[in-house]
C-alpha cells in the first residue's frame, strides 16, 4: 500500500539488533529500548538458520512509570504487534509493514520473543525502521 510521506532531513533511522539463540529449546527475549519518542514504521526479521516449528512474536511494553502493575513494575504489555510468525527459512527476511505508525514513548520497549522449538542454535537479525 502506497502511503504519502513528508519530506524531512534525517527523518528516518534504521536500527539493527540481533538475538543469539542457543540449541536449548525455549523462549529467547530481545528487548529494544527507545531513549526518545519514536514512531516505528516496520520491522524486518532475518533468521540465519531454519528451525522447524520455531516461531516469534512482538509486544509493545510500557515505559517505566507510564503504566505499572500494583508493585510499580515496568515491562507491562501494552499491545501485541505480532504473534506466532513462523521461521520460514535461513536468510528469509520477513518484513512487517505496520498499517499505522506505532508510537513509542521515551523509555518504551519493543520485545521480540523467539520460541526455539527445533533445538537449533541460530542468530536472528532484527532491523527497525523508525521515523524521528
Amino acid at each position: 500500500m502506497a502511503m504519502s510521506k513528508r519530506v524531512k532531513t534525517a527523518g528516518s533511522l534504521y536500527k539493527g539488533s540481533k538475538i543469539v539463540i542457543s540449541s536449548t529449546p525455549g523462549p529467547y527475549i530481545l528487548d529494544i529500548s527507545f531513549t526518545s519518542g519514536t514512531a516505528l514504521n516496520g520491522v524486518t526479521i532475518v533468521p540465519d538458520t531454519y528451525g522447524t516449528g520455531d516461531y516469534w512474536g512482538m509486544q509493545r511494553l510500557n515505559a517505566l512509570g507510564e503504566i505499572a502493575d500494583s508493585n510499580g513494575k515496568a515491562n507491562i504489555t501494552k499491545g501485541v504487534l505480532a504473534e506466532t510468525i513462523y521461521n520460514i527459512g535461513a536468510g528469509a527476511g520477513m518484513y512487517l509493514d505496520f498499517a499505522c505508525l506505532e508510537l513509542f514513548e521515551s523509555g518504551g520497549k519493543l520485545r521480540l520473543t523467539y520460541e526455539n522449538v527445533a533445538g537449533k542454535a541460530l542468530v536472528v537479525y532484527v532491523i527497525l525502521e523508525t521515523i524521528r
